[in-house]
Parts: C-alpha cells; structure tokens; sequence
C-alpha cells in the first residue's frame, strides 16, 4: 500500500552527494523522529546519496550523555544505520567537537554585541502571539557593547528558495526575526547559527527535514550566502505526523521514546509501519521492515 504520488516526487528529485539526520540529545526519539528519519534515509537510499548522523548538542546546558546513546542505539534497532557517525566514539559530527568551527565561522559576518534578554525586548516590543516569533528590535546595534551575546547585521532583503514537496517562498528572515542571534551570552552557539555551519562544512547538499522547521529556511539560506556558500543546500519538508483523525498527534503520542515502545514489546516493524503510516508513506497501519519499504520506493 504505497504512496504513489509521494513514490513519483521522491524519484523526481534531484540527484544529491549527502544529507543528514541531526537529533539533538535533550531527550529520546520518539514517534516524531522516526518519521523525519525514514524520509530521510528513504529520499538518500532511493537517490543513492550519504546519510550523516549529526549529534547537535550545540546546547550543553540540556544535553544528557544517555541521551546520546539511546539515539545510537534507538537507530539501530529500526535498523536505520548511517554512513557517517554510527561510532559516538570517533564520529567528527558531534557540535561540542568543533568549538574552533563556530568560532571561524564569525570572521566574514557583520556582528555586534547585545545584552537583551526576551524579557526586555518583550517589554519594549510587546508579546508575540503564538503564531509568530520575537524580532528583535535591534536595540543594542549600535551601542558599541564589548560584551554580551552576538548578533547579526541582517541584510534586508528578501530571499526566494525552492521546496522540492512545497514548491517556491518568499522569506524575508529581517521581518521575521530581526538581527539574527548568532552566539548567547552563555557562549553557547544558537540552532540557527551552528547548523548552517555544519552543513557547510560538512558538505550536505540536500537538507530533509519535517514541515515545522519551514520558517527558518530562509534565514538559513541567507546566512550561507554570507558566509560564502553561494551553492547552499536544496530543501525538502517532509508533512508531519497526524492521527488517523487528521489532528495533530497528541503530546502523549509523542512523548512516549521508542524505548518505550520497546518495553512493550512493540517490534521495530511495528514502529516503523505505524511512523509510515501515520506520516503518508504507507497507506495502511501494519508491521513494515525498512527494508520492504525501501524496497517498495526505489522499484520502479
């Protein structure tokens, strides 16, 4: 029971080198992960292209090491094995790895220093509703502070960009977030900042990630072309999962780790029937192998 429209979109997609599966270990996988992790290795296996296993613990305030385990491990048994990263001990794509990255990475952008916290800015600006985000206001761009945390200049411009399921948008990442924050005061390396790092340096070409991470894209974008990435990722939102109601799946439904699962006595094959079924790949919920589904994919 596949999803022939999603089967020919897959196989219209452009040929790729390398893309990535980024967790960050501030919690376990859940049924969430799992779906953006078979879109991912299915578009790369399909497109035979290199999947990364990036651990993004830029943030080490909320990081746990156990965390990171169970992610190996977590993959492992859905049998989702990447080409890159698997052994935690020698993997070059773990962000805590590469503070002197982050640091280089500043030389060629336009920043400043900033000691607003969202409480201040909120304050001057106002709430945001819950549909939006803060922009800041760029209150501190020209204060001249020595210290504090770091933001950019953002250039005001538009940027338009492809989504290869979405199709064309317009971002205009000023509007949306003002002068982006690069580095916190704690020295911690924003989400924002670090991944457009890693996927330059680490060479991805062709980003899968879920619908919600959408907003940031162009920002994203924009930055590489700061930093000097004219040829920046192609892009790929894959939908989100839902009930079989069409709602939203409860915080329960994913709250619950695939160790949970697990523990009760749910097989890899169950997990993965249910995360392909509730995300479109597979039109009917039933124990499904990686494998067949792959297989069922890439056949034409």
């Amino acid at each position: 029971m596949i999803n022939q429209d999603l089967k020919a979109l897959i196989h219209r997609l452009p040929s790729f080198s390398r893309t990535r599966f980024a967790p960050s270990p501030t919690g376990f996988l859940h049924l969430g992960h799992v779906t953006s992790a078979l879109f991912v290795w299915l578009i790369a296996k399909v497109k035979d292209a290199e999947i990364v296993l990036r651990i993004e613990d830029h943030d080490q305030s909320r990081v746990r090491p156990h965390f990171t385990a169970q992610i190996i491990e977590d993959l492992n048994f859905l049998n989702l094995l990447p080409d890159h990263g698997n052994n935690l001990a020698k993997s070059s794509y773990i962000q805590s790895r590469h503070p002197e990255r982050y640091h280089d990475a500043l030389f060629p952008l336009q920043t400043y220093f900033c000691e607003c916290s969202r409480k201040t800015i909120e304050g001057r600006i106002g709430s945001p509703s819950k549909a939006t985000e803060i922009a800041y206001d760029g209150f501190c761009r020209h204060r001249g502070l020595t210290s504090g945390a770091l933001r950019l200049f953002w250039d005001p411009e538009p940027i338009k960009f492809w989504d290869y399921r979405l199709g064309e948008f317009t971002h205009n990442p000023k509007q949306q977030c003002g002068d982006l924050l690069l580095r916190e005061k704690n020295q911690n390396y924003t989400y924002q900042f670090s991944v457009v790092v890693d996927d330059f340096m680490e060479n991805i070409d062709f980003i899968i990630r879920g619908a919600d991470l959408l907003e940031s894209t162009g920002r994203q974008l924009r930055l590489h072309e700061m930093m000097g990435n004219a040829a920046y990722p192609k892009v790929f939102h894959h939908p989100l999962v839902y009930a079989e109601s069409g709602a939203k799946l409860s915080k329960r439904d994913l709250s619950e780790s695939i160790q949970d699962w697990a523990r009760k006595g749910l097989t890899s094959e169950q997990i993965v029937g249910k995360a392909a079924y509730l995300s479109g790949l597979w039109l009917r919920e039933e124990p499904l192998s990686f494998e067949d589904l792959l297989h069922e994919y890439k056949s034409l």
